[in-house]
């Protein structure tokens, strides 16, 4: 499945709705194409981060034939359908193998053991559903991150920036830890992908720390950046006197 239409993914792909958020713990995300006139005719918009796909169904109206197989059909862009070289299957669920990242439309076509069953898709037919592949991480940068020291306490400063063709809603988490290895413990989540945020620093977190921002795409990927400097709180004003004159 190599062939692609970069410009009908585009569009499919950029209607996910304004408060669609960024998943940290999930790999699936659902939308319906921007351009329903008829959400029930419409099909829905699955977003996941692997090329192996799983495609369950369920056989209705089966007949006293009984059903010979369920066919696989795809298409890239709704007007060319191909059926991949699969044996048709009685029972689910079809596990796709695709090449490449994009917009996959699948279909399947059930038939009974007369060789009765619905037509198969054909040029402009939409498909049953939507999958959209996406295995790139989105890209994030801390810009900056200072202490400072306040008179309720310090706090921490932080500017970012992150981008991903995918990108949900408030998708940035700030994390914290006292070694490269960690445990990351988060500090701030559901951030915008660009800007800037002053935390007050909690009293429990120590005194020395490294950071961390995670930005989540609606596929689930994340992105990563580390400040590898360790950030340190010293709220100590040093005074000095003098001791001796010689």
């Amino acid at each position: 499945m190599a062939d692609s239409d970069a410009g009908f993914a585009s569009k499919y792909a950029t209607s996910f709705p304004a408060n669609a958020p960024g998943r940290r713990n999930g790999n699936t995300a659902t939308s319906s194409p921007a351009e329903s006139t008829d959400e029930s005719k419409q099909p829905s918009l699955r977003i996941v981060n692997t090329k192996r796909i799983k495609l369950h169904f369920e056989v209705k109206d089966a007949g006293p034939s009984g059903i010979s197989g369920v066919e696989l059909w795809y298409t890239r862009n709704h007007r060319d359908w191909k059926r991949p070289d699969i044996l048709p299957q009685r029972q689910g669920p079809y596990v796709v193998e695709v090449e490449d990242e994009g917009l996959y439309g699948f279909t399947l076509v059930a038939r009974n053991n007369l060789g009765h069953g619905e037509p198969a898709p054909k040029p402009g037919d939409l498909p049953q559903v939507w999958v959209l592949v996406d295995l790139t991480a989105p890209v994030i940068k801390i810009l900056s991150a200072t202490v400072a020291t306040e008179s309720d306490g310090p706090k921490l400063a932080v500017a970012w920036t992150a981008t991903d063709k995918y990108m949900g809603r408030r998708p940035v988490t700030l994390l914290y830890a006292e070694q490269p290895e960690g445990p990351w413990v988060p500090l701030a989540a559901n951030l915008e992908s660009v800007g800037s945020c002053q935390i007050k620093v909690p009293s429990c977190m120590p005194r020395r720390f490294l950071l961390r921002m995670e930005a989540t795409d609606l596929a689930g990927n994340i992105g990563t950046d580390q400040i590898h400097n360790v950030v340190e709180i010293d709220q100590s004003q040093p005074r000095v006197s003098i001791s001796k004159i010689d």
